[in-house]
């Protein structure tokens, strides 16, 4: 929070309008949401009313999407413009609103909403999609109580563009009486207090001269009734509000300690990011995981957040998921996922630092030319860097833009710099500066010399004359956006290809091309704001790719890319893709991909040594009636078939093979979870039922999912509760083994080693198995050698092998409990004898 004063010759003043005229019917207005409502945001606009003691009732509407790119889906919207209140485009999408028994001016009328059209449809969907979408803290202020200041001298200045001030006292009151509290039934005071922690904001206004958008300083010192501080450039008068309130919409701004780059980045910045740097960084990165994960303390939360996730819940109640496999998987899943589903397809590899610039002036302060200033939340550059170079250099940022950091040393000299950037970017998109303050952290050493040329020293196209753009309509109505939607499939995938082009060609030449016939800030503006015909561009786009395929092989990783940029090139001409050996990029996939198998075995290492009380498996005696083993069978029967209608229904879609998967799955569990909540209601003793299947799963080695899903945990967390079963003290911890080919052994026991014949499924015979259920019965102490070599500690006969992946420190084990598998092995569960054995 910045403590200061505004200069006293500074000429301010609060537009505070006396009359608010009341919406007319006949201009245009419009409306933005979504289809689900989260229960900790709301969508301030589609509420009915607020009430002091409930949530917010919203509208009954529902949203629907089509993709641009497919023709059928705007033929089939262009049908449905009479019902539908809303349609605006974002992101090659259009979007429609539909709010039951209201049209655009009837509800807009409601809202005294008022949409100018003078910058066309783009930009006003811009402004609509920022108003309309949800917010975590906001309020509907009576205007006479919100102070606006505008600084007329900051109007042009780059340097305030997107930046404002706001008062502390201001942001306080809307943390204490905004209605965003009606939203957080669930732990208000947590949410209140990251508000009032925060320095910057994410900030919406709507007034009757526009919407004020952007970010904002949390300040003291501001004079008496002056509550934000902005200037024109940050007030967008596409769509204002006329009702004599002011609505404020905040949201905490966050700095990050650990970013990841993406591709694009990563490939513009080679050779002088060092690539073994940052597998180092992701392999020490899930090595504290592990270390986290294997040290962990249970621990009772008081003030834990409620959670409908198995494993918060869990947690909360201070159980230790060691004990449980479902659970212990959830914790690794989700850095397993994030490695295979992140990670590796996208190099994102962390070890960078994400702030939001600013300059010196929106601090009141000074920063050193040259030099960078960093903050919890922000990077504060000097302002007249920042008008001389840095807007432009980092491709027209202003103050609401975040930027990622790599801090080094640099070979040349010696000292303490910093590689500043935006995401995504263009090659040479970057500023090297020096930090007011040197860090006492050890940083890498890099070669600033090995940097691309910076943009601003690199020839710039000559640019082709601009084209048509969409006729701008006098007033906004739902069929005026038809021409909008065609106008934004015509430039649909270009700017997508644009820069796949630039990424590929400075990874296969290593520069970009310098034969474009266009900017990328003209390919951005007419997406998302003018809608220029760009379509030309794809010609050359096609072009370039066939020129560079000829002549350059192609790194295997980007193979995919290339494909992409030679789709309209009739299959008779398109080139051969010959791909390079040992490329960089390549090598850094593969060693990030052995990565995952390295993570992958470690995690089934750390689950084959789950191992729940053995109280709890013992429940498996009284079970008389099986009612584990038939209550998880109905499950998983229930799960398999509800799985393959829902993926033979799914084939008929255009979704690809890993979200058909995850919608499978979603509707198999829901409908497996419904299944077996109805069986257990009929139980005789539903509770201590769930608790037989957590017994005959880990007895005969089954998933434990059937417990642990959101309909079944809390009664499963209740019981072990009641038992004291959540946590167990290391010392009393069982351990978990899964001993292989016991039968195998146990026929050639009296035989050589060296005379044994290979192992052969058919010798597995009834008469085999029997006698390895016999040996389960009996068997009590063990002796582990060389880490997989198991056998009896009173006959010395070996036994079995136990996996390789879960190999077990050498010593004399006393089993508590064995159970048979279908496969002819041992699984135990048993206690490592400490005290010395003498002949």
């Amino acid at each position: 929070m910045l403590n200061l004063a505004l200069p006293q010759n500074l000429n301010i003043t609060i537009d505070m309008p006396a009359h608010y005229p009341a919406s007319d019917p006949n201009d245009p207005k419009s409306l933005l949401s979504a289809d689900q409502l989260p229960r900790e945001m709301c969508y301030p606009y589609l509420v009915k009313t607020f009430h002091a003691d409930q949530p917010a009732s919203h509208y009954v509407f529902s949203r629907r999407t089509w993709l641009l790119r497919e023709a059928a889906q705007v033929a089939e919207a262009e049908k449905h413009v009479a019902e539908t209140t809303l349609r605006y485009v974002k992101d090659n999408v259009a979007v429609d609103i539909d709010i039951e028994g209201m049209n655009t001016t009837q509800f807009l009328s409601q809202r005294c909403l008022k949409l100018s059209t003078s910058k066309g449809l783009f930009t006003l969907s811009k402004r609509l999609s920022r108003l309309m979408r949800p917010f975590r803290y906001f309020s509907f202020c009576p205007t006479e109580t919100v102070g606006i200041v505008c600084v007329d001298e900051q109007n042009t200045d780059t340097a305030w563009d997107g930046m404002s001030w706001i008062s502390a006292d201001f942001v306080k009151r809307i943390a204490q009486s905004g209605q965003w509290l009606n939203q957080h039934a669930i732990d208000p005071v947590r949410q209140r207090r990251e508000l009032l922690a925060a320095s910057r904001l994410e900030l919406t206004i709507m007034t009757a001269l526009g919407q004020i958008k952007g970010h904002a300083m949390v300040v003291n010192g501001l004079p008496a009734g002056v509550d934000i501080v902005t200037n024109g450039q940050n007030i967008k008068r596409e769509v204002s509000q006329h009702d004599g309130e002011t609505f404020v919409g905040l949201d905490v701004v966050h700095g990050k300690d650990s970013a990841e780059i993406d591709k694009q980045s990563l490939i513009n910045l080679t050779p002088f990011m060092n690539t073994d740097w940052l597998l180092n960084n992701l392999r020490e990165e899930t090595r504290d995981l592990l270390i986290d994960l294997d040290g962990y303390v249970p621990q009772m939360r008081d003030n834990a957040l409620p959670s409908v996730s198995p494993l918060p819940q869990f947690l909360n109640a201070g159980g230790d998921p060691r004990h449980y496999a479902g659970l212990r998987r959830m914790q690794y899943r989700g850095r397993l996922e994030q490695l295979t589903y992140y990670s590796y397809p996208d190099l994102r590899l962390p070890s960078f630092l994400r702030r939001y610039i600013c300059t010196d002036a929106n601090i009141n302060g000074t920063v050193p030319r040259g030099h960078y200033r960093l903050t919890r939340d922000s990077i504060i550059v000097n302002a007249q860097d920042w008008r001389e170079y840095i807007a432009d250099v980092l491709g027209g940022a202003d103050m609401d833009d975040g930027v990622l950091v790599h801090r080094f040393e640099d070979v040349v000299d010696g000292t303490e710099k910093a590689v500043i950037w935006r995401q995504p970017n263009q090659w040479g998109e970057y500023i090297v500066l020096r930090p007011c303050k040197v860090s006492n952290t050890r940083l890498p050493s890099n070669d600033s010399r090995q940097l691309p040329p910076r943009i601003d020293t690199q020839p710039r196209p000559a640019e082709r004359a601009a084209t048509q753009t969409p006729s701008i309509p006098v007033r906004y109505t739902v069929a005026a956006m038809t021409e909008t939607m065609h106008a934004a499939a015509l430039n649909d995938g270009v700017l997508g290809q644009f820069c796949n082009l630039l990424m590929v060609a400075v990874a296969v030449y290593g520069t970009a091309p310098r034969t474009a016939p266009i900017r990328l800030e003209r390919i951005i503006d007419a997406t998302v704001k003018t809608g220029e015909d760009i379509s030309w561009v794809r010609e050359w786009i096609t072009k370039a790719a066939v020129q560079m395929v000829k002549n350059r092989p192609i790194p295997n990783y980007l193979r995919g890319k290339v494909w992409g940029l030679l789709r309209d090139v009739p299959k008779r001409q398109c080139p051969y893709i010959r791909t390079s050996m040992g490329h960089w990029l390549d090598v850094l996939h593969t060693q990030i991909g052995l990565h995952i198998e390295d993570y992958a075995c470690e995690m089934d290492k750390m689950l084959a040594q789950v191992a729940p009380p053995l109280e709890l498996l013992c429940l498996n005696r009284e079970d008389r009636h099986g009612h584990g083993e038939r209550l998880n069978a109905l499950f998983e029967t229930t799960y398999q078939t509800a799985y393959g209608e829902e993926w033979d229904a799914l084939t008929t879609t255009d979704f690809c093979e890993e979200r058909r998967y995850q919608l499978a799955h979603e509707v198999a569990g829901q409908e497996a979870q419904k299944t077996l909540a109805a069986a257990l209601m009929t139980a005789l003793e539903p509770n201590r039922c769930v608790l037989y299947m957590l017994a005959d799963a880990y007895l005969n080695g089954k998933s434990d999912r059937a417990v642990w899903n959101r309909t079944i945990a809390p009664i499963a967390i209740g019981e072990l509760a009641q038992h004291g079963w959540l946590a167990v003290a290391d010392g009393c911890k069982a351990i978990s083994a899964e001993i292989q080919h016991v039968w195998y052994n146990l026929k050639y026991v009296n035989t050589p080693q060296n005379l044994r014949p290979k192992m052969s499924v058919k010798d597995r015979t009834a008469h085999a198995l029997s006698e390895v259920a016999r040996i389960a019965k009996h068997v009590s102490d063990i002796t582990i050698c060389d880490g997989r070599f198991v056998h009896s500690s009173r006959t010395n006969h070996l036994i079995g092998l136990l996996p390789k992946s879960a190999p077990l420190p050498n010593g004399v084990y006393i089993v508590q409990v064995a159970k048979a598998t279908d496969d002819g092995g041992l699984r135990v569960w048993m206690r490592k004898c400490i005290a010395f054995r003498h002949a």
